[in-house]
């Protein structure tokens, strides 16, 4: 006969005290899915963007993949990111000034439908005998360009669709669908591009909007509120009173500061595709991994925000995320690569991705 247990057991009362503890203890750290509950337009908002910004991160892989397979040029694969930088600024300044004036839900429905003229785009030139890198430069430009206003506007709309008290909350659920995107779109799409090309990737991409666009069209109307007895400056005016805003609000001048930083030194986005060929010598699948890693412990966070209606210092908490996020990272740096021969064999195999 086996050993037997011969030590005093706790009374079943301390055990359910203690399994209610337990549970009471991962219900405070999960992410509240009370505004999906309570807010039927905060609820089509969510889903419509979960499945078109999925969508989107297909093209994000594709075009990187397909500009180095045209050239095999890393400042090529670079390129893409700059052509974005220009009207993703000017869109997002300016089309604040517009998300102020204009119903926000007519605003999302156009710009689902520039979205899905920008890759229409890309998947005719992906269909074309000799497709142009310059298409795939002025498809990229486009659809910053139109996410500068689309990104302002639902996030002008999360306030307006949830109480206030479920607002953190709400946040919290955008944060974790955002990343979620970052994960599952780039790794599906990376998948689709190794299987069956470039082009399937546009074209799923092209479909997702349509979920988007209908989600839109199912929302009530929402006009901008506006202040009795207040008119609000317009053009450049607005502008200007955006900048004052900020004046003088620590914590939103060091998000964007930091936020900044961290984005342009520590997320080289461009150089995925180059190290999957040069490096660790996979293919287009291999890149879509590369894009969604970062992403998987950004939604493991998120899943775990519950705390964060806790915090009361934001800006302390902001100082000490980006440390925390490159400690992984400077790790990796201190992998050797490998010797050149096999950088250009690497190469050479990358043409074959699309």
């Amino acid at each position: 006969m086996g050993d037997t247990w011969d030590g005093e057991r706790p009374p079943d009362g301390e055990v359910r005290t203690r399994r209610a503890r337990a549970i009471a203890a991962a219900r405070s750290l999960a992410v509240d899915l009370t505004p999906l509950r309570a807010s039927r337009d905060f609820r089509l908002l969510w889903f419509g963007e979960l499945i078109s910004q999925s969508g989107h991160f297909f093209t994000v892989v594709a075009m990187f993949i397909q500009v180095f397979a045209l050239t095999g040029s890393p400042a090529a694969v670079g390129v893409v990111g700059l052509v974005q930088v220009v009207p993703l600024v000017f869109a997002t300044i300016f089309g604040g000034v517009l998300v102020d004036r204009v119903d926000r839900r007519r605003v999302l429905l156009v710009c689902q439908v520039g979205f899905a003229g920008s890759s229409a785009l890309l998947l005719g030139n992906a269909l074309l005998p000799h497709p142009s890198v310059g298409l795939i430069y002025a498809g990229a430009a486009a659809a910053a360009g139109i996410s500068g206003i689309d990104a302002p506007a639902r996030s002008a709309l999360t306030p307006s669709l949830v109480p206030r008290a479920l607002l953190p909350s709400a946040l919290a659920l955008n944060q974790v669908m955002f990343n979620t995107t970052m994960l599952v779109g780039p790794a599906a799409g990376g998948v689709v591009i190794a299987r069956l090309g470039v082009s399937w990737a546009y074209g799923i991409d092209l479909l997702t909007y349509g979920a988007a666009f209908l989600a839109a069209l199912l929302m009530r109307p929402h006009p901008p509120q506006r202040e009795e007895g207040r008119d609000r400056p317009a053009g450049l005016a607005a502008v200007r009173e955006g900048f004052a805003f900020l004046k003088g609000r620590r914590v939103l001048q060091s998000t964007f500061v930091i936020d900044l930083i961290a984005m342009v030194f520590g997320m080289p986005r461009a150089l995925f595709p180059v190290l999957a060929a040069e490096t660790f010598h996979v293919g287009a699948a291999g890149v879509g991994f590369l894009y969604a890693a970062p992403a998987a412990g950004a939604v493991l966070g998120a899943a775990g925000s519950g705390w964060m209606r806790r915090v009361r210092h934001q800006g302390r908490a902001v100082v000490r995320a980006p440390p925390t996020c490159s400690a992984p990272s400077s790790g990796a740096r201190s992998c050797r690569p490998p010797c050149p021969t096999r950088c250009a064999a690497g190469s050479r195999r990358s043409t074959s991705w699309w």
